[in-house]
Parts: structure tokens; C-alpha cells; sequence
């Protein structure tokens, strides 16, 4: 894919989905990172383009990188734009992810439950009408790939005794979680939608478009950082030059790795997907 992301080459490629959105709502995830602000600033503007309206409910977990101090200073750029970040304030201390860590449990797993839970009881609260709605997830290619590599070293060579490799889930549920992850936009039985706006994009291209368009992000680190299968595969990819293509990658999975038609993804349904492969 031709380098130099910017939202007129983004808005060409996923027009005929964009164009779906009209008089829907979408609900865009957003955590303060690089991956999830870029989706929010090519969101918010394509949202006037083609008639849809945004919600942006912030996670706020881990307490420690998304402090009151950043969480205000994020929304206030936000605000400045005409979207207003609503932030999910999770009762789960950061000590479960220490205690984890003590327990030879992955923190992440823990952040990225409790982050799914502050979703579970948004959608809950709100009473959105899911054959209306589009849920906008801020997976990258490097997403895409790192998921990818860890499903394949964790089913095929990891021992019986080595859940954590999989997330805490099942090799079938991983699977589904895993590859569900290639198409950027799913349509589930029972109206809801899924849009992944950023998987055709590497690292490289989406920190082009922070920097250039001065857009701010999360400023502090995550002290569990080092234990996040994503960045150490990111380092990997950095300390080697590396960069890849979407096409590539989808290719590879189909060949190699029996990558499912989607149509088996939209079959799930609305509440098995919210459920298990959010």
C-alpha cells in the first residue's frame, strides 16, 4: 500500500462501508493511544461526510497511564473538536494487575477484561439500539500480525499448561477472537455492525498522521508495558526494519492457517460476538 496516510486516501479505501453508516451511530473505542486517536480523527471527519454520528466512550484503565490529569487534557482537545470523550471510570484498583503479575497471570489480561467489562456496561447503560450501531475497534496491521504469530505459537507448540500464551481462552475461542480480526467490517446477525478502520495500516504510517497532525495522546507509560505480547512484538519489528503489507498477510492466513470465510464470523450473532471476540 502506497505510503503517506492522510484522510483523503483512508476515505476513498473504505467509502462503500462509510457510505452503510448513514443515519447510524459509532460507537468509536478510544484509550488516549496512538491507534485509537488516529480512528477517532478520521472518524470524526468522515462522520459529516457521510451523515453518521459519533459517541466515543473512553476507557479509563489503568488508573496510573490514564490519570485525571490526561484524561481531562484528552478531552478537552476532543472537545475542541465537537466530540466529547465519555469516560468509563472502572472500580478495579491497578493492584489486580500486580496481583497477577505475582500470580504468573498476564496483567494484560486483566486490563484488557476490565476494559471490556467498561464496554459490556456502556452499551448496557445506554440503551443503544445495536441494529443501529457500528462498533469502530483500532486494530492496526501490526495488530493484526502479532495476533496472528502468538495464536500460532501459542496453539501449535505451547504445552497443555500454557493458558496465559492464549489470553486465558480456549485454542477454538482464541481462533475465533484471533481471525475474526481480518476483515475490516463485519455485519452480525441481528444488525450490529463491527468497522476496523486501521488493520491495512503499519505503526510507521499511523505515527506519520499523529505527528503531523499534531494530534495528542497518552503521555504517560504503562508500567506493565513490558508484559504486552503487542510491544514486544512491535520492538522486534522496529529493531528490524520490519513493515507489512495487508494483502500479504491475508493470504498468508488463508493458505496457512485456514482463515474463515466471514460470513462464519457474522454468524455468531450480535451478543456471541459482544461477548466472546470483542
Amino acid at each position: 500500500m502506497e505510503r503517506g496516510l492522510n484522510y483523503q486516501k483512508w476515505r476513498e479505501l473504505h467509502s462503500e462501508t462509510l457510505e452503510s453508516f448513514s443515519e447510524k451511530t459509532a460507537l468509536v473505542m478510544f484509550s488516549g493511544g496512538k491507534d485509537s486517536s488516529v480512528m477517532l480523527h478520521f472518524m470524526q471527519q468522515s462522520a459529516d461526510d457521510f451523515g453518521f454520528r459519533i459517541i466515543a466512550p473512553g476507557a479509563s484503565y489503568p488508573h496510573h497511564v490514564l490519570t485525571n490529569e490526561e484524561r481531562f487534557r484528552l478531552a478537552q482537545y476532543w472537545e475542541n473538536r465537537g466530540i466529547s470523550i465519555d469516560w468509563q471510570i472502572t472500580p478495579e484498583s491497578d493492584n489486580q494487575m500486580s496481583e497477577a503479575l505475582v500470580d504468573g497471570i498476564s496483567p494484560c489480561l486483566i486490563c484488557n477484561t476490565n476494559k471490556k467489562k467498561q464496554v459490556a456496561v456502556y452499551l448496557k447503560s445506554r440503551n443503544l439500539d445495536i441494529k443501529e450501531l457500528v462498533i469502530v475497534m483500532g486494530y492496526s496491521l501490526w495488530d493484526l500480525v502479532s495476533a496472528t504469530v502468538e495464536f500460532i505459537l501459542g496453539n501449535s507448540y505451547a504445552t497443555s499448561d500454557s493458558k496465559p500464551a492464549l489470553q486465558g481462552k480456549n485454542s477454538q475461542e482464541r481462533y475465533m477472537e484471533t481471525f475474526q480480526r481480518f476483515y475490516p467490517y463485519l455485519e452480525m446477525d441481528g444488525g450490529l455492525s463491527i468497522f476496523k478502520p486501521l488493520i491495512f495500516y503499519n505503526d510507521q504510517e499511523i505515527l506519520e498522521v499523529i505527528d503531523r497532525e499534531s494530534i495528542p495522546i497518552t503521555r504517560n507509560a504503562c508500567k506493565f508495558k513490558e508484559h504486552r505480547p503487542k510491544r514486544l512484538f512491535a520492538q522486534y519489528y522496529v529493531g528490524t526494519g520490519l513493515e507489512f503489507n495487508y494483502q500479504n498477510v491475508l493470504d498468508f492466513a488463508k493458505k496457512n492457517l485456514g482463515l474463515p470465510d466471514r460470513e462464519l464470523f457474522s454468524r455468531t450473532g450480535a451478543k456471541e460476538y459482544l461477548k466472546t471476540m470483542l
